[in-house]
């Protein structure tokens, strides 16, 4: 494969469309429609399980590449000097809305979960998450460009 970088998920989209490349990896709420209509034809979701948007896409995993994962995510982060009270604070507040009824429903309908871990746990995530990558860039011999 090829990356070719582009400025959004439309542009890559309209570029699927007109056969300019033969395939694509986005969110399953911004390719839904497209899946849909028929534009487009999902191969698989990248997560562990199947979507509760689309549950008939396989996994990547499930169909012929045990294993594989390729989510994205998004956390709150604060300085390193923030005061452990404050951080506690805020730190509540935020999984309080995570994990309210309302927050939950929307991220539900754009085919997203959310957590709402711990400061320690999304540390360790992100520990996780930079030791698989950082594997995965080196045996792929993966350079900035």
């Amino acid at each position: 494969l090829t990356h070719v970088p582009y400025k959004g998920t439309a542009i890559a989209a309209n570029a699927l469309f007109a056969g300019e490349i033969q395939l694509s990896f986005d969110s399953i709420s911004a390719a839904l429609p497209h899946l849909k209509s028929g534009r487009l034809r999902a191969l698989g979701i990248a997560t562990r399980k199947p979507s509760a948007l689309a549950p008939e896409i396989p996994t990547i995993s499930d169909s012929g590449v045990p294993g594989f994962q390729g989510t994205t995510w998004q956390g709150m982060c604060a300085p390193a000097a923030i005061s452990r009270p404050v951080m506690q604070v805020l730190s509540k507040a935020i999984v309080g809305a995570v994990r309210s009824p309302e927050i939950a429903q929307r991220f539900a309908s754009l085919g997203v979960e959310g957590i709402g871990s711990s400061p320690e746990e999304f540390r360790a995530f992100i520990g996780t998450e930079h030791a698989l990558w950082g594997k995965a860039i080196r045996e792929a011999g993966i350079r900035n460009q």
